[in-house]
């Protein structure tokens, strides 16, 4: 559906619950809410960290239903020392959103192999390159990586280094806009419609009426409950 589409079901919706409180919404404010509630969404169903402790890559169903979002690129790292390199995701040619998988070339003398990351939890990567059995190791393909900020660290060891770290990823889905206002800068903005499959869409309307409630009036128990219940 299109977001004009999107905007009068919102809009129904609303109208069917108070139409006093909801006569009033414009345009841009239900923008607002649906872009909000569109990463909400993404992030809490697709995110590696999410509720089912399972990962995009694991689900089929994930991926036919973010395809459209998936990008595959090569970052070239920036050496820190002869153990530690620093790959940053700003250099990406779209804006990351949610790693999917990854794998590094590691070179120890002539050899050169690809080797899938081990992404390790911040807070344990200083245990990890002690440990006999997760450290770096070129022979037991082993490359444990963490998450700073806009940045992937990798780690190897004095006999091996690393290069070019091959990421599959999803991208940030383009904002909506019904498209009859203008921007901070004054400039007109066009109709974008959901970058989401049809079924997602319905979700995010769900998603979005609900965050427009839980706004405007004083969030229950069973509220909160529907929440969690739309974004699981």
């Amino acid at each position: 559906m299109d977001i004009r589409e999107m905007h009068y079901l919102i809009k129904l919706r609303m109208d069917k619950v108070d139409s006093l409180h909801y006569d009033n919404f414009l345009s841009y404010e239900i923008d607002a809410y649906l872009n909000r509630s569109q990463i909400q969404l993404l992030n809490t169903r697709y995110n590696i960290n999410n509720i089912y402790k399972k990962g995009f890559e694991g689900n089929q169903k994930r991926i036919e239903d973010l395809k459209h979002l998936l990008e595959h690129e090569i970052l070239q790292p920036e050496i820190i020392d002869n153990v530690s390199y620093r790959y940053n995701l700003d250099n990406l040619e779209s804006k990351y959103f949610i790693h999917i998988s990854s794998q590094v070339l590691a070179t120890k003398g002539s050899c050169k192999i690809n080797i899938s990351t081990d992404i390790t939890e911040h807070d344990d990567i200083y245990q990890v390159l002690k440990d006999d059995n997760y450290k770096p190791s070129f022979e037991w393909m082993v490359v444990p990586f963490v998450f700073r900020k806009n940045y992937m660290y990798g780690y190897s060891d004095v006999d091996f280094s690393l290069g070019g770290l091959e990421i599959d990823y999803l991208r940030y889905p383009r904002n909506m806009y019904f498209g009859d206002y203008e921007d901070f800068n004054g400039n007109l903005l066009i109709q974008q419609n959901s970058e989401l499959p049809e079924h997602l869409q319905y979700e995010l309307i769900d998603l979005t009426v609900l965050n427009i409630k839980i706004d405007i009036e004083s969030p229950t128990t069973k509220e909160s409950n529907d929440l969690l219940t739309i974004i699981e």
